[in-house]
């Protein structure tokens, strides 16, 4: 991976259950670090033959080497929000992580 091309400052951010006045579960997102990334629309081929059946995969995004990443934190890059499918690794340099996400709509 050429370094270089991680060119979008991303949020990593992590959620935590609570509770409003009302005792209606809530759930807030608070951010835990940025990270220097490349975010990736997937092609349809790609998207469909894909071995693995994850149809709802629509970005891929290579990061920077971050620790104890899970598909229960998500991704924040200007206003747009993409929860965490799969957490892949580069385990020959350690240097880059790819992460197959879902794109979230605001509607």
């Amino acid at each position: 991976m050429n370094t270089g091309r991680l060119r979008n400052r991303i949020s990593v951010q992590t959620s935590t259950a609570g509770v409003d006045g009302a005792g209606q579960a809530t759930l807030t997102w608070a951010t835990t670090t940025t990270v220097k990334g490349a975010i990736y629309t997937l092609k349809g081929k790609e998207y469909l033959s894909s071995d693995k059946n994850i149809t709802q995969v629509t970005h891929r995004i290579i990061i920077r080497w971050i620790n104890n990443l899970t598909p229960k934190m998500r991704f924040v890059w200007n206003s747009r929000t993409f929860n965490i499918v799969f957490c892949g690794e580069d385990r020959t340099h350690d240097r880059t992580r790819e992460v197959l996400c879902q794109e979230v709509s605001d509607g």
